[in-house]
């Protein structure tokens, strides 16, 4: 059975009493304040989420989604809490975020056979559906947000251009790509959050981070969508070879000029990048943000 919220949010919890909503829980704000909505996610399928549209007071990391985040983490929504913005552990994230999200067959990336000992080694390939008739793919910096711009529209990914550090683009079905091609972008903006708007104490950040490195290609027939990839995760190796940095988003070493910056931490199971300071690459807490002044 559905749940209609309609626009009297005072019916939520006869809602949340039906069968398919019972097992979620209601978030600890007025009832006024409270939106729920359909996601998915690899672990619990299907579900209603539901959330506070207004931040609680003794939560200033509250988020509703990762768009409003400090750069170098991610709104998380654990079972028995509120939404709220997170360092993320690095290897737990929604590879199949497209798939679900668009509604697209998923098609996984290939290792090429290389040819000889010259072939980039973080070459894959990619081959779209059929119909295909041309590929984009993207090298991320942080996850992939979907939804739609404005009522109505198309969706897409919302954070593209905060987020993406390579683009390819190839006609065809099919896509040999190594992150050493492709379209670079010069430079990792600052963070502007306009969800947070003008008046927050910090809209925007000056310097970006990166969550983690990921890769993905998706296919189009006639501008529309047909098939997607997974998310597939960039390793250490790959990122400390990459000189310079993609979009300069983060220093490869940390120096006097480059205090604050993002810089690799290979070595830290726990996240995959951290903070300039002192000279040294620290696991700083990113929601303690550096505010433009």
């Amino acid at each position: 059975m559905g749940c209609d919220l309609g626009a009297e949010l005072r019916t939520l919890a006869l809602c949340l009493s039906l069968v398919g909503c019972a097992t979620e829980t209601v978030p600890t704000c007025d009832q006024r304040d409270v939106v729920c909505e359909i996601a998915t996610d690899q672990t619990r399928g299907e579900h209603r989420s539901c959330y506070c549209n207004t931040p609680p007071k003794d939560d200033p990391l509250f988020c509703k989604d990762s768009l409003t985040c400090p750069t170098g983490t991610e709104c998380v929504e654990p079972e028995d809490g509120e939404r709220s913005c997170r360092i993320p552990d690095p290897d737990d994230f929604d590879r199949r975020v497209l798939a679900d999200e668009f509604r697209r067959p998923l098609f996984d990336f290939e290792q090429p056979s290389l040819s000889d000992e010259t072939s980039p080694q973080d070459l894959l390939l990619w081959k779209g559906p059929e119909g295909t008739e041309h590929i984009v793919c993207a090298l991320f910096a942080c996850d992939p947000v979907i939804g739609r711009p404005t009522e109505g529209a198309r969706l897409e990914i919302l954070n593209f251009n905060r987020c993406a550090l390579n683009r390819v683009e190839e006609a065809g079905r099919k896509v040999e790509w190594s992150l050493s091609g492709g379209r670079h972008k010069d430079k990792y903006d600052h963070a502007c959050h306009p969800g947070l708007g003008e008046d927050h104490e910090c809209p925007c950040e000056r310097y970006m981070r990166p969550t983690r490195i990921t890769r993905a290609c998706w296919a189009y027939s006639d501008w529309v969508i047909v098939g997607v990839s997974r998310l597939r995760l960039v390793d250490d190796e790959v990122i400390a070879s990459l000189d310079p940095p993609p979009g300069n988003a983060w220093v490869r070493e940390c120096t006097a000029a480059t205090e604050g910056r993002a810089c690799h931490m290979p070595w830290d199971e726990t996240r995959v990048f951290g903070a300039c300071r002192s000279g040294l690459c620290l696991g700083d807490d990113p929601t303690e943000l550096e505010c433009l002044p």
